[in-house]
């Protein structure tokens, strides 16, 4: 652990989690009825784990992907790897829970040699309440059809991945920056791996996925209309009212006409489009939903 990373909590609280850790009632004891202590023996928890899951897990994973300034420090992650970090740190401090039911001598260096397994069994768990295969493979079938392309069959697995996951992409329902970066690593096309790019990659990858209706159901369509609709860039204004059925056309006109406004002064119509969207429906839309209405508005405009 750098020193950087050393965690500050007060040294009675740490040598108390240290204590039921060597006596084996850490877990029961985290597992207990919420109380005082409990909450306090959790605080200090976190407070251990973060930068061991950073220092062991994250930093090496950033450095991988090439994100250097990730890997520098806990507050320079982007907001695509910091949702993965303080997931990380969930999973683990939810595997100290599970798993300290038997003596620890070293509770620092038991948590390093459990991370990676945690952190992959809470990965699981999310993926399992989103209804996505926990372990997701890329078919052989949907490699034919991709032409067994390397950036496309790695990209449709990414899609399957992203799909089994809470987190959300901003304003976005797909991560595109992140995957136009690993893009450019896989393809060595740095000048063209734009985010644009890549959301035409991820529409040819849906379109293969979409010729088998009953597997693109229930491992893409199904998952990803659990997740959190994307929010939006900036604060929606003014919600636009829908009760009353006489309304309806107006709303539309209205959409059109903001839509159209927009992308004529030069805006990007499929962030328009949800912008737009998010507002006439008062943002309770399902992001599968959303991102239908999008496509079919971005198709409409060209």
């Amino acid at each position: 652990m750098s020193a950087a990373h050393t965690p500050v909590v007060p040294l009675g609280d740490l040598d108390e989690l240290r204590e039921l850790a060597r006596g084996g009632r850490l877990g029961a004891q985290l597992s207990s009825p919420a109380n005082a202590r409990q909450a306090r023996l959790f605080a200090t928890l976190y407070s251990l784990v973060w930068p061991i899951v950073f220092d062991r897990l994250t930093r090496p994973l950033e450095l991988r992907r090439g994100h250097r300034r990730c890997a520098s420090r806990v507050t320079q992650l982007s907001p695509d790897c910091v949702d993965g970090f303080h997931d990380d740190v969930e999973a683990v401090v939810d595997g100290v829970r599970r798993r300290a039911t038997v003596p620890i001598n070293d509770l620092e260096a038991w948590i390093a040699g459990m991370a990676r397994a945690a952190t992959v069994d809470g990965y699981r768990r999310r993926r399992g309440q989103l209804g996505a295969p926990q372990r997701p493979r890329v078919p052989g079938w949907l490699s034919e059809r991709l032409r067994h392309d390397p950036w496309l069959t790695a990209l449709s697995l990414h899609i399957m991945e992203w799909v089994g996951v809470p987190m959300t992409a901003g304003h976005q329902l797909w991560p595109l920056d992140s995957w136009a970066d690993r893009r450019a690593h896989v393809t060595g096309d740095w000048a063209g791996s734009t985010p644009e790019a890549t959301a035409w990659d991820v529409e040819r990858v849906l379109a293969a996925m979409r010729t088998r209706p009953l597997w693109y159901e229930r491992n893409v369509e199904q998952p990803l209309g659990r997740k959190q609709t994307p929010a939006p860039m900036h604060p929606v204004s003014t919600p636009l009212a829908l009760a009353p059925e006489r309304d309806e056309e107006g709303v539309a006109e209205w959409a059109v006409w903001a839509i159209c406004r927009r992308v004529d002064a030069g805006e990007d119509v499929r962030e328009v489009a949800a912008d737009v969207v998010r507002r006439a429906f008062h943002g309770r839309l399902s992001a599968l939903r959303l991102a239908r209405i999008v496509d079919a508005v971005v198709e409409i405009l060209g």
